[in-house]
């Protein structure tokens, strides 16, 4: 690079060597021309995308994900990378009005799936589209399914799986199925906000309000400073009656 800073392709392996060794300002720094440069260009899309998740700029990273998901089809990291960071958005939102192109993850998926037909954790992505879809019958179907056979395939590893069945049975009518799902995975993951949310929500339909307040004063302690944390536990607030907690 101190040779020959001008070339591109030689900028993108060293910002990517910065990368793995977790100097991502650095990497950054060397990334930023790309900004404007990466449409056509996947491995610099990838790469872009990877940094600013390590970052913490979800919001400017996923753009970037699903176009080098979609230069990259056969590259299974970057289109689970994608599908993460659109549907954690949609999942975090307290008042469930965001604005998610289910069409284009779904396909972005789906032409991984084709490349990767083992990846079963792909499944748990696409149920999670039907869930946020509002349709919770089909993706209780597949993540009943898919639960049916996670000690074969390791996806009892992975909390998405337990979230969405939890939530799925919640919304079909299956209170006790969703209700006991959600408190067996947020045993084992019991600093996962998404999980603390979910579970909250379950006791309060079930009618448990001081279990539901502690779940929920247990999210807010664990991020304080996280706006969207912060506005769901408004939000939670004012469901339970409480407009001035809420408002303060």
């Amino acid at each position: 690079f101190e040779i020959d800073p001008e070339n591109e392709e030689v900028k993108l392996y060293l910002a990517q060597a910065y990368h793995l060794v977790g100097q991502n300002d650095q990497a950054w720094t060397l990334l930023t021309p790309f900004l404007q440069d990466y449409d056509d260009k996947p491995f610099a899309a990838k790469l872009l995308g990877s940094v600013l998740l390590a970052r913490e700029e979800k919001a400017l990273a996923e753009p970037i994900l699903l176009r080098a998901a979609e230069l990259a089809p056969e590259d299974l990291s970057v289109a689970l990378m994608a599908a993460d960071v659109t549907i954690s958005r949609a999942d975090a939102s307290y008042d469930n009005t965001q604005m998610v192109d289910f069409e284009r993850i779904a396909s972005i998926l789906n032409n991984a799936q084709v490349s990767s037909s083992e990846h079963q954790i792909i499944k748990i992505y696409l149920a999670d589209l039907d869930r946020l879809q509002g349709n919770h019958q089909k993706a209780f179907e597949t993540y009943s399914q898919l639960l049916e056979n996670s000690p074969e395939n390791g996806l009892d590893q992975n909390w998405r799986l337990k979230f969405g069945f939890g939530k799925s049975a919640i919304a079909t009518g299956k209170l006790e199925i969703g209700l006991a799902a959600l408190q067996d995975e947020t045993s084992k993951n019991p600093d996962n906000l998404f999980l603390l949310h979910a579970l909250s929500e379950a006791y309060q339909i079930a009618d448990l309000p001081g279990k539901a307040q502690s779940s929920a004063k247990t999210a807010l302690k664990l991020a304080p400073q996280s706006i969207e944390n912060i506005l769901w536990y408004a939000n939670f607030k004012t469901a339970h009656n409480e407009p001035e907690e809420a408002v303060r």
